[in-house]
């Protein structure tokens, strides 16, 4: 007797091409162009800047497994975005053969990246330094979790950056 996939099962089924024959968009130079600015997402720059951490994408795609592709970069992690769903950006990620969500494969390249210096000053100048006075509680809550973060980071840094830290926010 044959069972019916799960619904888990059902919702990790990857998109071959064939899914995509009967539109206009699908096509492997969109997809691939798809997986491209995804991942240019995922890199810790400024968006024009993150082509130079792009050493090479591959279509490994076939028709039993999905399409897939591997992005190595030249820090030399290789990041395999598998295409879930028909929309635009619908990924899984694996960074180095590892099943990874978007945001830990950002902050593990934000800490291969930066210095503890460089991701201080990057968080605190990209912070809303007035949260406290927001009226919505989304907004607040996020604020706050971001400066607690900050001060976090500011924590872990030598005495030396921490001095640098210091006149950094005087300016």
């Amino acid at each position: 007797m044959k069972t019916l996939p799960s619904f888990n099962e059902f919702l990790n089924e990857y998109q071959t091409y064939a899914d995509y024959r009967k539109g206009s968009w699908g096509t492997p130079q969109d997809l691939k162009d798809d997986v491209l600015i995804s991942v240019k997402h995922l890199i810790p720059v400024d968006w024009r800047e993150s082509e130079k951490y792009i050493k090479s994408t591959v279509d490994q795609s076939d028709d039993k497994q999905g399409i897939k592709f591997e992005i190595q970069l030249k820090t030399g992690d290789a990041i395999h975005a598998y295409k879930l769903g028909s929309f635009r950006g619908s990924w899984e990620w694996y960074l180095n053969k590892k099943k990874t969500s978007k945001q830990d494969i950002l902050n593990y390249l934000e800490d291969k990246i930066y210095t503890p210096y460089q991701k201080w000053q990057r968080h605190y100048d990209m912070s809303d330094k007035t949260y406290m006075y927001a009226d919505d509680n989304r907004a607040y809550t996020s604020g706050r979790t971001h400066a607690e973060y900050i001060d976090k980071l500011y924590k872990a840094l030598s005495s030396a950056d921490k001095k640098n830290a210091d006149e950094y926010k005087k300016k």
